[in-house]
């Protein structure tokens, strides 16, 4: 049975007095258990006796850490350790924070659960046969090193808080291109990851935080304002993915479990000083808040409406519309069409990502999306827009194109009614007899290119419709690994290289002018994504008009990125197209309309 005493002077309660035992010394500091290292050295289950003051309670246990917040002179080693106590039914009763406790249990490394299904259902390339697989994205967590067992739980007086460590990880305001070097000794003051680990458990600062993204429920991504450096920032002043910086400043938030208020916290939003517990979290680091926020404590900040290129030429967009399908709720879908209609203007053509088949991501015999892109289309003319003709070939076997296990996902076009335009031959692009072998089809399970020729003006175009092998699945940068690699960059890589030689055999002479566009799933100075420049058609990436600080259609752990593109080759040059990352979903949290910011651009001189 859990034991919990409270031994506190007389003169601190108004009740009773409790009769304690002698105070015994703790026979082992925190730093000792916690190491200057990732683990503990400790063998698991090693009964210990520990002191330290309660610094954060949530549901399952409590947070100690030592009152000098480098007690043993070793910044290396972490002075905090979390106790488990589950759900045992004593759990309410851990004396509040600011109180010095002795807690008796056994040392243990937990690895937390992967957030997804376990196992995962797949389906089998060409079929419609369920099977399932082992997720194994839990066994690059990196573990917390905790207490559990728990068999005694005193406090032996009370104090104040320690004082929380200002958070400043190495590269916070200078580049820095790792979390770790592999083979190298543990080093808090040179990478991150170590830097974090040093810090597990204790209590820290993060100083006049800035919100740089929101997800739904009690997480928020928050950077010290200070480490906003000019050059990383998109024009809005948050964090855009650059070069040779992996942003360890960039930290996930999770309210305090305490927190029952529902706050209005946006991108860009100020927080003012944040206090909280370092943790891991499926891969990332976290501070678990040790504080209830109110709105008074938030700073809003005005959020700039989102205009398109000026100009009076043919007008595109690619957008990738987030696994749409007739299942999709209706408010989603006019929410889509009002973006199409209302800041993109209604395109001339617009080039989807993500469109599911008619029953979405139902395991059946269903492949068309007749019906999906019918619905769209219904929905931009209930939003006062113009008709537009669905361009688009149905996969012919089920479940070859990646995705949502029943999806049939696919790439598609509308062209406005009224558009002048005249289609041409319309083609999947390596929709071989090789569909379903991963070894000789680069896009085996992924969306395959869709390629519209367009007469525009009396010229021919070729536009191509893209969308890569995403990222689920690669190892965190916060991992058990020191090098993580991502597996999926080298599928993208190849799936470029094909693409770009197909290409280039098509259109040996005279190519007519070429758009390759859509959801690249990576950003535009990326390895992967090279092989697409250096073909023979002279394809290149196209900048926002206005600027670097505009390109942006994605948002990643806090972190801007741009893995939508446009690129212009052949007879076509990127000084003929004016190009806008329309900012109309990525800071928009839960409200957003898609995961995606669509990318408009205006043909000049057609």
């Amino acid at each position: 049975m859990l034991k919990i005493t409270v031994c506190l002077a007389a003169t601190l309660f108004l009740g009773p007095i409790f009769a304690c035992a002698p105070a015994v010394a703790a026979d082992t500091p925190i730093s000792e258990i916690q190491g200057a290292g990732h683990k503990t050295a400790f063998a698991p289950s090693t009964p210990v006796m520990v002191t330290g003051v309660v610094t954060a309670v949530d549901p399952k246990g409590f947070f100690i850490q030592s009152a000098d917040a480098n007690a043993d002179g070793d910044p290396a080693t972490s002075e905090g350790i979390y106790v488990f106590l589950g759900n045992n039914e004593h759990a309410l009763e851990v004396p509040p924070p600011g109180t010095e406790v002795r807690v008796e249990g056994r040392v243990f490394e937990f690895r937390m659960k992967s957030p997804f299904p376990d196992p995962r259902k797949v389906v089998a390339c060409g079929t419609t046969e369920e099977g399932s697989v082992p997720n194994t994205d839990a066994e690059h967590f990196l573990t917390t090193t905790e207490l559990i067992g728990i068999t005694a739980v005193t406090a032996i007086g009370s104090g104040e808080l320690p004082d929380a460590v200002p958070l400043v990880p190495p590269g916070a305001m200078t580049g820095i291109a790792f979390a770790d070097v592999p083979n190298t000794p543990f080093d808090p003051g040179d990478h991150p990851r170590d830097y974090f680990e040093s810090l597990e458990g204790m209590r820290v600062l993060i100083s006049d935080a800035v919100v740089v993204s929101r997800r739904e429920g009690k997480i928020v991504y928050a950077v010290s304002r200070a480490a906003l450096q000019p050059a990383e920032l998109t024009a809005g002043g948050l964090p855009k993915s650059i070069p040779g910086h992996v942003f360890p400043e960039v930290l996930k938030v999770r309210l305090s479990s305490a927190q029952t208020e529902s706050l209005v916290m946006e991108a860009g939003f100020g927080l003012g000083d944040l206090t909280g517990i370092v943790g891991y979290d499926a891969g990332e680091i976290i501070v678990l808040l040790d504080h209830v926020l109110t709105q008074s404590d938030i700073t809003q900040v005005e959020r700039p409406a989102a205009a398109g290129p000026e100009g009076d030429g043919f007008r595109f967009a690619t957008f990738n519309a987030e696994n749409l399908s007739t299942t999709t709720p209706n408010i989603k879908v006019k929410r889509i069409a009002e973006q199409i209609t209302g800041p993109l203007g209604a395109p001339d053509l617009i080039a989807l990502q993500e469109i599911q088949d008619d029953d979405g991501t139902g395991v059946t015999g269903i492949i068309s999306s007749q019906a999906t892109l019918a619905k769209l289309v219904q929905a931009i003319i209930d939003a006062g827009g113009p008709t537009y003709q669905a361009l688009w070939l149905d996969p012919p076997l089920p479940n070859v194109d990646g995705g949502a296990p029943g999806g049939n996902i696919r790439n598609a076009y509308l062209l406005r009614s009224d558009s002048g335009a005249v289609v041409g031959e319309i083609e999947r692009l390596f929709n071989t007899g090789d569909l379903c072998d991963a070894d000789a089809n680069p896009f085996y399970l992924t969306r395959k290119p869709l390629l519209l020729n367009l007469e525009i003006g009396g010229k021919p175009y070729v536009f191509v419709n893209v969308h890569l092998s995403s990222k689920v699945g690669d190892v965190s940068l916060y991992s058990s690994d020191e090098d993580p690699q991502a597996e999926s960059a080298e599928r993208r890589k190849a799936q470029a290289k094909a693409l770009a030689a197909e290409l280039d055999t098509r259109y040996p002479n005279n190519p007519p002018a070429i758009v390759v566009l859509g959801d690249f799933n990576d950003l535009p100075f990326a390895d992967p994504l090279a092989p697409l420049e250096a073909g023979a058609l002279g394809l290149g990436f196209v900048n926002d008009s206005r600027g670097e600080a505009l390109r942006y259609s994605s948002s990643h752990q806090g972190l801007r990125q741009a893995i939508d593109h446009v690129m212009a080759g052949g007879a076509l040059s990127p000084e003929d197209l004016q190009v806008h990352y329309m900012d109309l979903n990525v800071d928009l949290g839960a409200a957003a309309t898609s995961d995606h910011n669509p990318v408009l651009v205006v043909l000049d001189g057609n």
